[in-house]
């Protein structure tokens, strides 16, 4: 009997010591402009049954006023607990990054009618369910980097009429239904990058009215069907760089008025159909590391009958091509020629000395100019990563807060510790005293 007493105490211990494992709690920072609650979440095991979320309001405010919720750095949970959306319904943005999230359930956010803003970057986000956003009618930003994602079922955006950006980067996604994306008649962003697309269908983007921005560069893409981006007719640019692409034909876009920027960098186009200058708008084109060309040709330096001219040999396999194979290009690939050589410049006159160097000068204010075009795209990649350093910033932006959070866990933690080492020692006493049970 004595035995028996032990062990029911002893797993009392362990299961008080378990429940405190997994525990909810909010900080609200008097410092922020709007109500926000900085959660820390300990669930490694994907639970689902809270109760409570602990924590304190600042005078005079209650849970419906909280409307931005996010993660502290200390957080992990492998899902999204719907007590969250129980407690404060009046959300209007939620952050939760890198907390190790693996999957997002129908009850996730059910209760969140509010929100506008759900960022969850930086998870391992492999399963989503079908029914996870059916009540966020009011959804204008989802932001799912760098996850685990292969695919989305074919209704999860259903009900998001209002969607504004949708970021799908740096994930595994291989397939999507034909009509995922048919809801997101406001969508104006969508980003697909660093993925493992190899196959574009025209039913993704056919009721995308209001599309400016699709980047799907870094993808597995070898061709563009015919008509597949016809339907955009608000697009402004579309990224294609890093892809396996190796002919460019106009009806793929169809005509684009709107379309001012085309980023083909670091394909293997050996072939252009010259119809693609004229049915869009298109006066930044990047052709850097392909086949038939090896430019950057920006709406500040060039025109688009400059653009005509050092596109040529892409034109030129693109028409051949029409009766034979496209010929592949065995020399290095032709640098930005708008500056042309074949004429003297004015002024140059005398003998072959003289035309040698006036000939040396005009190559030298050409290969100015080129730097100057080297420059911008620099300029432009200096912009991706000043890109890069706000999301690193967006996630370090709490960390004060953050570390306060952990040390303050930490003192509970060696509180609980100390309560723990003293039932156990009453256990033990207990164990020694003799038994008068019968």
């Amino acid at each position: 009997m004595k035995t028996e007493l032990i062990a029911t105490i002893v797993i009392l211990i362990i299961g008080s010591h378990t429940s405190y494992g997994q525990s909810l709690s909010c900080v609200y920072p008097n410092s922020s402009s709007v109500y926000t609650c900085s959660l820390t979440i300990i669930n490694p095991n994907g639970f689902n049954n809270f109760t409570v979320i602990n924590g304190t309001h600042l005078n005079g405010t209650t849970d419906s006023d909280v409307q931005n919720i996010i993660s502290a750095t200390s957080s992990i949970s492998t899902n999204i607990p719907s007590i969250i959306c129980d407690k404060f319904n009046n959300l209007k943005s939620i952050e939760f990054i890198s907390i190790g999230i693996e999957k997002i359930d129908e009850d996730s956010f059910k209760n969140c009618k509010m929100l506008d803003f759900l960022d969850l970057v930086l998870n391992q986000i492999s399963v989503i369910d079908e029914k996870s956003f059916s009540e966020n009618i009011n959804l204008r930003f989802l932001l799912l980097d760098f996850n685990q994602l292969t695919t989305l079922p074919e209704n999860v955006f259903l009900n998001q009429q209002n969607l504004r950006v949708l970021w799908l980067n740096t994930n595994q996604i291989s397939y999507l239904p034909k009509n995922v994306f048919n809801p997101l008649i406001s969508l104006e962003q969508l980003a697909l990058r660093v993925n493992q697309v190899q196959t574009l269908s025209i039913e993704w983007f056919e009721k995308l009215d209001n599309l400016k921005f699709l980047a799907l560069s870094s993808n597995q893409i070898e061709e563009l069907p015919k008509n597949v981006f016809s339907a955009l007719k608000s697009i402004e640019e579309i990224l294609l760089a890093n892809n396996t692409l190796k002919v460019i034909h106009a009806d793929s876009f169809g005509i684009l008025s709107n379309l001012t920027l085309i980023n083909l960098h670091t394909n293997q186009i050996s072939a252009i159909d010259e119809q693609l200058i004229d049915n869009t708008g298109v006066r930044s084109l990047n052709m850097l590391h392909n086949i038939c060309a090896n430019i950057s040709i920006s709406d500040n330096t060039a025109s688009r009958e400059s653009m005509r001219n050092a596109l040529q040999i892409c034109f030129n396999n693109y028409l051949n091509s029409e009766t034979s194979t496209v010929p592949t290009t065995t020399t290095e690939p032709p640098t930005t020629s708008i500056t042309s050589t074949t004429n003297l410049p004015p002024g140059c006159i005398g003998g072959n000395i003289d035309n040698r160097v006036c000939r040396l000068e005009d190559e030298v204010e050409a290969f100015n100019e080129n730097f100057e075009k080297i420059d911008d795209q620099n300029q432009q990649f200096v912009e991706v990563i000043y890109d890069l350093q706000d999301q690193i910033d967006y996630l370090t932006k709490e960390n004060k807060d953050l570390v306060d959070q952990i040390e303050e866990l930490s003192k509970h933690s060696k509180s609980q510790a100390a309560a723990l080492e003293e039932l156990t020692n009453q256990v033990l006493i207990l164990s020694t005293r003799p038994c008068s049970c019968h």
